[in-house]
């Protein structure tokens, strides 16, 4: 039995499967549409892909693809590549930061009791406190009607424990403005008085 393939529309995609079978042989087909078109059916009404057929006589499956450029699909598909570019970004950070802290010895378990209370505030005040953006990458914004820094001491500290910069900041309104454009990328922790603060600087 010969089984041959076609497609509607040949910048639409192709078909895999095509050959020469033995009688009552089961096979599959495929239809692989190209970048920014969609499979729709076959000519002769089936829309399974991939679809299971047995042969029976000399046949000819035409596979419809139309091309597909709405604003919603391509929004999707640009959003997706953004989400994984910062997953992947957030993910590389991460593994740093662990190579650093087993470079340095460093008590893992400690550090992750550390990080459980990272979204807790300070014991003292019960003051929210809301940073952003997170991941950051030349500044931060420290948002609080009711902080007072003035007295304070602020510190940026890394996944090792160790102290990496004791910033200047400047304040606005109720914002607090941080530069971390110096530090490497990485997991930090922001430290003001008793209240503290994961990050990530990419």
């Amino acid at each position: 039995m010969i089984i041959q393939t076609s497609t509607n529309n040949e910048e639409g995609g192709t078909v895999i499967g095509a050959g020469v079978f033995e009688k009552d042989t089961t096979i599959t087909l495929y239809a692989a549409p190209t970048l920014n078109f969609s499979f729709i059916g076959w000519t002769d009404g089936n829309n399974d892909n991939p679809r299971i057929v047995i042969t029976d006589t000399n046949t000819v499956y035409t596979a419809n693809f139309v091309y597909d450029n709405s604003e919603a699909y391509l929004e999707q598909i640009t959003a997706l590549q953004n989400d994984t570019a910062t997953l992947h970004n957030q993910i590389t950070s991460l593994q740093n930061s662990l190579m650093t802290c087993e470079a340095n010895n460093v008590d893992l378990q400690g550090l992750l009791n550390e990080c459980m209370n990272l979204t807790n505030i300070g014991s003292v005040q019960n003051v929210p406190l809301k940073i952003y953006p997170n991941p950051a990458k030349d500044e931060i914004i420290i948002e609080n009607t009711d902080l007072n820094i003035e007295n304070e001491v602020i510190q940026i500290i890394d996944l090792s424990s160790r102290i990496v910069s004791s910033p200047a900041c400047s304040i606005f309104d109720s914002r607090i403005s941080i530069n971390v454009r110096n530090l490497s990328a990485g997991v930090y922790i922001l430290k003001i008085g008793d209240f503290h603060r994961s990050f990530v600087k990419e």
